[in-house]
């Protein structure tokens, strides 16, 4: 995506976070959830992931207890309006921040609701694949963390799978191949081929 792609959509949803209070919930929580990912660089680390004491920090993060919330009611909003690419895209956040958190089981639940309702539209634009990708690497590294090997294989694969029918090479290369050798790596530590 383009810096200038980029900076148009950011001017969109702003304005449209300016007419939607339900939007609004959505805009402000994803703002603070990146501020706080780019301010917490350590949950950050693709090939063995968030360390420990990060997840410990996360988990008890009033910011993060607020953003919780704040996607949370966005879910609401938007499914009191039938948007479900909305509710999907929300659930998606949602499951992302669990992991980071560790709260694997929330994240997991999270996720797959966030599937369920993707595949349930009639169509996805590239912007709605991408999330939906991101959506299937993080149930990949969910399930990783949960010791289900075979079911994060099958994630972390859709996923690669997807972006490369979008042309998202860069997802393909650094995170797809990262997060298999996370798996390989875990998967001998466990002594499961």
């Amino acid at each position: 995506m383009s810096r200038w792609t980029k900076l148009f959509e950011e001017i969109v949803e702003a304005r449209a976070a300016k007419k939607s209070p339900r939007f609004n919930d959505y805009h402000t929580a994803r703002i603070a959830y990146e501020n706080y990912l780019k301010n917490h660089k350590d949950l950050l680390v693709p090939s063995g992931g968030p360390t420990p004491t990060a997840r410990q920090e996360a988990k008890n993060s009033p910011e993060l207890e607020k953003i919780e919330e704040l996607f949370k009611k966005s879910i609401e909003g938007a499914d009191k309006v039938n948007d479900y690419s909305d509710v999907a895209t929300a659930y998606q956040q949602l499951g992302q921040l669990y992991y980071y958190q560790g709260r694997l089981e929330e994240s997991k639940s999270a996720l797959l609701k966030s599937l369920d309702i993707f595949s349930g539209l009639a169509s996805l634009d590239k912007s709605h694949k991408d999330a939906q990708s991101d959506t299937h690497y993080f149930l990949g590294l969910t399930l990783i963390d949960m010791k289900d090997f075979n079911g994060a294989e099958k994630e972390l694969k859709t996923s690669t799978a997807i972006d490369m029918a979008t042309g998202n090479k860069y997802n393909v290369e650094y995170y797809g191949k990262l997060a298999m050798a996370r798996l390989d790596e875990r998967r001998k530590m466990n002594n499961n081929p």
